[in-house]
């Protein structure tokens, strides 16, 4: 709050500062490409350090679950085995979680 209280006038002049809406709790410089996708999919801007990748499909069913060790170079997640259509990817890192869509075509 930021008031302005003056005895020269009756008047009282108010500013308000809201915010509306939820912040993303994620990592924000995380990309992961190409989407849609072939068969897998490249992510980075993940801190260094253990990580889970879960891919859920379109029910919210698990799968597929890999264990990698992010680091500066783009980490290479393999699709193999999934049939074409739209799923989620799920990068649990250093304690923050982070979810992307993603189309995989055949």
């Amino acid at each position: 709050w930021d008031i302005d209280l003056s005895d020269e006038n009756d008047t009282t002049c108010v500013t308000v500062n809201a915010f509306v809406g939820i912040a993303e709790r994620g990592v924000p410089n995380l990309r992961i490409w190409p989407n849609p996708t072939n068969a897998s999919v490249l992510a980075e801007g993940m801190p260094a350090g253990p990580c889970t990748v879960t891919v859920l499909d379109a029910s919210g069913r698990m799968v597929m679950e890999q264990n990698h060790t992010a680091s500066q170079a783009p980490l290479h997640l393999s699709l193999e085995g999934l049939r074409g259509g739209t799923y989620q990817i799920q990068i649990v890192n250093a304690g923050v979680q982070f979810r992307a869509p993603i189309v995989l075509v055949e």
